[in-house]
């Protein structure tokens, strides 16, 4: 048969009437004959044939069939789990056509995932995943370019209350995994439409919030986007501080990381502050393609805001007494083996000023020093000595450094 005639002539209409007098009369043998014949046009990968199947008068007698797998013993329950299974959350009105994409989105990512991942070959997998991916780019341009959904997340992340928070970050989370489909320059748009909404600030603020949750999801929210376009939160950042106004997303990040977060929640922050002050000189990420780059006058601005106004937050906490926090330390030290390799003249004053080589290698005295907290020390000598810097380098004979580190080791 070719893909044609099955589209025509009402052959899949006839062919799910059969299904029905099968079902009806218990009929397995032929079940599982229809089965392998809707698993066979499946895989003609024709998508007009697969786009007519996933029709709504199709979809369910569809599932219906693929039910009776010949693999398993019993039949499975795809038709009440879309039905029944799952429950759609509408946290703000959407239109209609985005509702019904969205619906058609799942429909298809349960199909592709769970009904026929075993039967797929790669041709019929790629056509399956590109026409989810064109859904999901359609679902994140509507919502973007609905300007009263967006006002109502931003009036709902200013007013609402907790669980509301919560609820529209969620939504805000799923918006962002679904911009991973798009092309660079789509998600460059996508980050700037919500920065021109101010999102980002009232995110920003989040990352403070009393609540586990609503903190949780407000990291990772500004963690996605920093992973897809920092760029653009560079610059709204400078732009914001420009005006006056300034954006508390590196400040917050700073304060989660010296306060009393969990150790994965730190490991999070210091992702979150690499990618935002990555300069490309000695590039310590992978750096994927981008539709934004910063230019140099912006990122010189970026790193003075944040030297100014973020960093002694860090330092305080290196210069205080040393405690127990051992996983702190080595988050910190981690993070400045990143500022040392990355802004020289930026961290130099800072090293000198506040003697951070001596105060460091007094770590490796202290009662809780661990192996962790000594290779991380290690770690940020070795970016100091990288730089070849005749005045730091006499900072570490100074400490006598060396010799203390030598001694840890061989302990």
């Amino acid at each position: 048969l070719s893909t044609s005639r099955i589209a025509q002539n009402c052959f899949l209409d006839k062919l799910f009437d059969i299904f029905d007098q099968c079902e009806d009369l218990d009929d397995v043998d032929s079940l599982h004959k229809l089965f392998r014949i809707l698993i066979t046009i499946i895989l003609f990968n024709d998508v007009h044939l697969l786009l007519l199947l996933f029709e709504n008068k199709f979809l369910l007698k569809l599932m219906g069939v693929l039910e009776f797998d010949p693999v398993f013993k019993r039949r499975l329950n795809h038709r009440q789990y879309l039905e029944r299974g799952v429950e759609f959350q509408e946290v703000i009105p959407l239109k209609p056509d985005v509702k019904e994409t969205i619906h058609e989105t799942f429909r298809l990512q349960y199909f592709k995932d769970t009904v026929v991942t075993r039967y797929l070959d790669d041709a019929t997998l790629g056509t399956l995943n590109g026409l989810v991916m064109e859904r999901q780019t359609k679902i994140i341009t509507d919502l973007c370019s609905d300007d009263d959904f967006l006002d109502k997340v931003v009036q709902r992340l200013s007013d609402g209350e907790v669980e509301e928070k919560a609820s529209v970050l969620r939504l805000m989370q799923e918006m962002h995994t679904l911009a991973k489909s798009l092309m660079p320059q789509g998600k460059a748009e996508f980050l700037a439409k919500l920065c021109s909404k101010g999102i980002f600030r009232l995110v920003g603020e989040l990352i403070m919030s009393t609540s586990p949750e609503v903190r949780r999801l407000a990291v990772d929210i500004v963690s996605q986007s920093c992973q897809q376009e920092p760029g653009v939160l560079r610059g709204y950042i400078v732009d914001e501080e420009s005006k006056g106004r300034s954006v508390l997303i590196l400040y917050n990040v700073v304060l989660r990381l010296v306060s009393d977060s969990q150790d994965s929640e730190r490991v999070e922050m210091v992702e979150i502050l690499k990618q935002l002050l990555e300069t490309g000189q000695k590039a310590t990420t992978q750096m994927p393609e981008r539709a934004v780059v910063t230019d140099p006058e912006e990122m010189s601005r970026l790193l003075e805001i944040f030297y100014d106004q973020c960093m002694p937050l860090a330092i305080k906490q290196l210069l205080r007494e040393p405690d127990a926090g051992v996983s702190q330390y080595f988050h910190l030290l981690d993070f400045l083996s990143f500022c040392v390799t990355q802004h020289m003249d930026c961290m130099k004053k800072l090293i000198i000023q506040h003697n951070l080589i001596g105060k460091v290698v007094a770590f490796l005295a202290s009662s809780f020093c661990t192996v962790h907290l000594a290779s991380s020390v290690a770690r940020f000598l070795k970016a100091i000595v990288m730089t070849r810097d005749d005045a730091l380098t006499k900072q570490i004979v100074k400490a006598n450094a060396f010799k203390v580190l030598i001694d840890i080791f061989l302990r």
